[in-house]
């Protein structure tokens, strides 16, 4: 299990390594090509960067919720569906984002 900090004082908690992910076995194509999952979240890497170049995103039960997060983390294994269902429900709506320079999880609230 990943180790965590402390976020900030909103007592809002994020993995502290890198993410350790498992490559999505999807045949055919998907946006999505690898995952990580845990007790109350779900990491997804997309194959296309944004503009500003965010690759991983952080899924988790406070973003997007329960519901989406456990129905992410069954999809994620069996390599179906998975980005499909993220764009149905919440297409942009994230936790957290890898920081490639900083190395770290950012709350997707400190972007703004």
């Amino acid at each position: 299990m990943n180790r965590l900090y402390k976020a900030d004082e909103m007592k809002e908690f994020l993995p502290l390594s890198e993410p350790q992910l498992k490559p999505y076995k999807h045949e055919g194509s998907s946006g999505v090509i690898a995952y990580q999952s845990g007790p109350d979240f779900i990491i997804l890497k997309f194959a296309n960067a944004t503009k500003d170049g965010k690759r991983i995103y952080l899924y988790n039960y406070e973003v997007p919720g329960k519901k989406h997060v456990k129905t992410m983390k069954k999809l994620a294994p069996e390599g179906k569906g998975l980005t499909g269902y993220k764009n149905k429900h919440f297409m942009f709506d994230y936790y957290a984002y890898w920081d490639e320079k900083k190395h770290k999880f950012v709350l997707k609230n400190e972007t703004k």
